[in-house]
């Protein structure tokens, strides 16, 4: 920003010491490293989430398929998950590469894991735009 300052003789000198003004923005934020690897690591515990997660603590949302009949593609589990523009590392992933770098694996093997906990209900995947989710059908 210029400013004007008049000086003891009466002249008018231009301050331009201040040309560009400090600006942060949303974008500037997002991209700390530290933001960045914060978000890889809670995404990785929240998609591994699909491969632990306890059966007998999830019988509420199996009581609450089983009272609609058992519908098709029911939502058992869902974990919202965007990629960055860019990851911690430098590296531009698509989704499905970002959950294997978060989470260590792929979605299919974590949804193996909770498969095998489920012998007689089939347990897929959907990608809801924006969020995952572990869906079950009746076998």
């Amino acid at each position: 920003m210029m400013s004007n300052a008049m000086d003891v003789s009466g002249m008018w000198m231009m301050d331009d010491t201040q040309t560009t003004p400090e600006i942060l923005t949303m974008a500037d934020i997002l991209g700390e490293q530290s933001v960045l690897i914060a978000k890889e690591q809670a995404d990785g515990v929240a998609l591994r989430s699909f491969g632990t997660a306890s059966v007998l603590g999830l019988k509420p949302v199996f009581v609450e398929w089983a009272s609609k009949g058992f519908p098709d593609n029911y939502p058992l589990l869902t974990v919202q998950v965007t990629p960055p523009p860019l990851c911690s590392d430098g590296v531009v992933r698509s989704l499905p590469d970002y959950i294997e770098y978060c989470a260590g694996q792929s979605l299919s093997s974590l949804i193996d894991q909770l498969q095998a906990k489920l012998p007689d209900i089939r347990v897929s995947y959907a990608n809801l735009g924006g969020s995952i989710a572990a869906i079950l059908s009746r076998v």
